[in-house]
């Protein structure tokens, strides 16, 4: 099944902090012309906390389709219907990135309003990967009322946000379930009975729903959850700034440019209140979601506050995901992780490019197949951690052989620990990690996700750099796909 070739091994060595932070340390710290090591706050040892901060947001994704607003909008799901292909896509790419050692950042908002997130807590053998793995999740909010326990003001701040607003977008039978489930929380505080408060709502029709809901907030009032604010200093974004931002892009023209110039004439004819004009729930009181026009204006501005959201937190790139008949926001005012769609029907034309742009490395099975439990064992064997932090170092330093090697490595690393155990795949997608082609099978479901974690970290916009590298797999898979994406206008 495997067929890598071992590439040599780097020399490296155990110290506190890890191999990765430790190699940086030696490379960082010199010691002073006394002949002393260096002391906290001297130049070098800021530059050490520098790098490691930079490299600990490598392939740290900010995931839009988390939000349950971008979620129902883009997938239409409804109570009858509460699951789509693109939440199997979803969780193919959160194990991606978990097999390669990266991570998620989180908004308070997603805590209260996405099943997705809920889904995975909602499993026990998730939960023990996210024990022994506190950086795969981060949560970063602003909360909303100041408490004495601070940690606990941040896991609740997204409920408080909702009950403000009065609504969540995830379709539930009960409309009010979570709403009042997030008050019992709030009133009930940090030392409430969670358990007790779901024992007495067994009856519901959304009790799944409300279990995993309720193990997000556990986890992340727990000490053991990777819990912040964004900086005093970090500049807050509304949807309406980040179209303003959008428009500032020379990028950004065509049809683009007058559908999100459209979309502000339409919030500033409609909405007086210069307060509620930054708000969606203000926008989405004035459009009628059967009219083609107003649901097309109403995905941009979820994308527009999903960018929002994510540039208000961290620096973190955006992972987008399909938005039919309208422009890809994300793309023209940030720097984009990655991009989830459809593979076009006519997949070997995008196979054939790949074939001659970019090596390209098989791995005969879809991450998806993985159970969180094949995952923690991986994260957790000691020839994988390595090998993951090699990978992660060759990013860092944009090694671009170094990359290949370290998924090489990688890959060698984990096929003894899956020998027999996956079935070979049926379809098959793609993830692009920096200069070299990750693909996979994927029964069923085909996707094309295409990373921009190396090799792209000038780029501000994904058209942008189709523009200027039409001649690498990136631009051959992202134009040959465009239609599926809104891209093509722009082309």
């Amino acid at each position: 099944m495997w067929n890598f070739v071992a590439p040599p091994r780097v020399a490296t060595f155990p110290v506190q902090g890890g191999l990765l932070e430790g190699a940086i340390q030696a490379t960082v710290t010199k010691n002073t012309k006394n002949n002393q090591p260096n002391q906290p706050g001297c130049p070098c040892q800021t530059a050490m906390v520098r790098c490691i901060g930079r490299l600990k947001s490598i392939m740290r994704v900010y995931a839009h389709w988390l939000d349950g607003t971008y979620r129902q909008v883009s997938t239409g799901v409804t109570a009858q219907q509460p699951w789509s292909i693109e939440d199997q896509r979803a969780e193919a790419i959160i194990k991606t990135l978990a097999l390669f050692g990266g991570s998620f950042v989180l908004s308070d908002v997603q805590v209260v309003d996405s099943p997705v997130l809920w889904k995975l807590f909602s499993l026990d053998a998730f939960q023990k990967y996210i024990r022994s793995n506190p950086d795969f999740l981060q949560l970063i909010g602003r909360p909303m009322t100041v408490r004495s326990d601070r940690r606990w003001a941040i896991a609740t701040s997204g409920l408080e946000r909702a009950l403000k607003a009065g609504w969540i977008a995830t379709p539930m039978t009960d409309d009010r379930a979570v709403l009042e489930l997030s008050e019992a929380l709030i009133l009930a505080g940090p030392t409430g009975d969670l358990d007790h408060m779901l024992a007495e709502r067994r009856n519901s029709p959304d009790l799944a729903a409300l279990s995993g809901f309720t193990a997000v907030v556990r986890y992340f009032s727990s000490a053991a959850s990777q819990v912040s604010e964004p900086p005093a200093e970090r500049q807050q974004f509304t949807f309406y700034s980040v179209l303003e931002l959008a428009l500032e892009s020379p990028d950004l023209n065509g049809i683009d440019r007058q559908h999100v110039e459209a979309t502000l004439a339409m919030v500033n004819r409609s909405i007086e209140d210069p307060v509620d004009r930054i708000r969606r729930a203000a926008v989405l009181e004035h459009l009628d979601l059967t009219s083609p026009q107003h649901l097309s204006i109403w995905r941009t501005v979820v994308q527009a506050w999903n960018v929002a959201a994510q540039k208000s937190i961290c620096e973190t790139g955006g992972s987008i995901g399909c938005m039919p008949n309208s422009p890809p926001i994300g793309a023209y005012v940030d720097q984009v992780n990655n991009v989830m769609f459809t593979s076009p029907v006519k997949s070997v034309g995008v196979k054939q490019h790949l074939y001659q742009k970019m090596p390209e490395i098989p791995f005969e099975w879809d991450p998806a197949d993985l159970s969180w439990a094949d995952l923690l064992r991986i994260s957790e064997d000691g020839r994988c951690a390595d090998a993951r932090s090699r990978l992660r170092m060759a990013h860092f330093q944009e090694n671009h052989e170094g990359i290949i090697q370290g998924v090489q490595e990688l890959g060698n690393a984990i096929a003894p620990l899956l020998k027999g155990r996956l079935k070979p795949p049926v379809g098959w997608w793609f993830w692009a990690l920096g200069p070299v082609v990750l693909r996979f099978g994927l029964p069923e479901a085909p996707v094309l996700g295409v990373a921009l974690f190396a090799g792209q970290l000038g780029q501000r916009s994904l058209v942008w750099a189709v523009n200027k590298a039409r001649d690498r797999m990136i631009a051959a898979g992202v134009v040959e796909s465009a239609k599926r994406i809104g891209l093509s206008r722009t082309q």
